[in-house]
């Protein structure tokens, strides 16, 4: 139910971490979100590299998942990147990006 809900909310990138999360990123793209949109992986170092990589101005990223998972390390690699691109030459320019992180354990 969760990957057709990102999907029917428009939600941009879909990151599912940990391998009982392949349901909801196969059922994202079932549900209409195109496959480039959507990553599975097992790895947070991983789905931290693929969703910087993707990020873009002002984006906002809300890390959902059990305190089992440590998603708060995810949270931390990704808002230290936005902070060194923030402070990058190109961001001074007007080019950098601006991520807001959110935490929800549940």
């Amino acid at each position: 139910r969760m990957g057709r809900a990102v999907a029917e909310a428009a939600v941009g990138l879909v990151c599912a971490i940990g391998p009982e999360a392949a349901a909801l990123a196969d059922e994202a793209v079932a549900s209409g979100m195109g496959r480039s949109s959507v990553h599975h992986t097992t790895d947070r170092q991983e789905a931290a590299r693929w969703l910087c990589e993707r990020l873009g101005p002002l984006d906002e990223v809300l890390f959902k998942g059990s305190r089992g998972m440590r998603l708060e390390e995810m949270a931390d690699a990704v808002i230290a990147w936005a902070e060194h691109a923030a402070g990058s030459p190109a961001a001074s320019a007007g080019a950098g990006r601006d991520v807001q992180a959110a935490h929800a354990a549940g």
